[in-house]
């Protein structure tokens, strides 16, 4: 099967799942790999806010918003942020 689940492709397996049979010349490629697991439909697939406990606090108010604390925003599946410049 070759349909998306947002970002992970269903049946993916993890690089630790497979074994390296065949590389280019240069060893920068890999071009056959053997899959030594059978994978599972929905298998390591990780849904918002898996990794929070309900009611814990992502981003602390007034916390300056980078690319971390807007990961974790996105990791929860929060679409918006109430935000405000400082004076």
């Amino acid at each position: 099967m070759s349909s998306f689940f947002g970002p992970v492709l269903f049946l993916a397996h993890q690089v630790e799942d497979t074994e390296l049979v065949e590389a280019s010349a240069d060893g920068k490629r890999e071009i056959r790999v053997r899959i030594l697991t059978k994978a599972h439909q929905g298998q390591d697939i990780r849904h918002p806010g898996m990794d929070i406990k309900p009611g814990e606090v992502v981003v602390a108010a007034g916390t300056r918003l980078g690319e971390c604390e807007l990961g974790l925003l996105a990791m929860v599946g929060t679409a918006t942020a109430s935000v405000y410049r400082k004076p």
